[in-house]
């Protein structure tokens, strides 16, 4: 999995359709993309790191595996943060 597709995951008011809507482009091509099957064009990588608030070689590396559990209590962290303006 790309980090791409984790870091939407984490974020999870993020669905691939909110995601597809800031990039132009359908949820369908915005799932190609995040598993490595679509490259995208340069207009959208731009847009994906000014989405995400990472650069692109960080979006496309490799994802490092996590345990589900890890993974539940970061998009708490996150949640918590975001609604809080922390």
């Amino acid at each position: 999995m790309l980090r791409l597709k984790q870091e939407r995951l984490i974020r999870t008011e993020w669905t691939l359709e909110y995601v597809a809507s800031h990039l132009g482009i359908t949820s369908q091509a915005v799932s190609l993309i995040e598993l490595g099957k679509r490259k995208p064009s340069y207009d959208v990588l731009v847009k994906l790191e000014a989405l995400f608030g990472l650069t692109h070689d960080v979006l496309f590396a490799n994802a490092k595996p996590m345990e589900s559990e890890q993974d539940s209590r970061m998009a708490s962290a996150y949640n918590v943060a975001m609604n809080h303006n922390i």
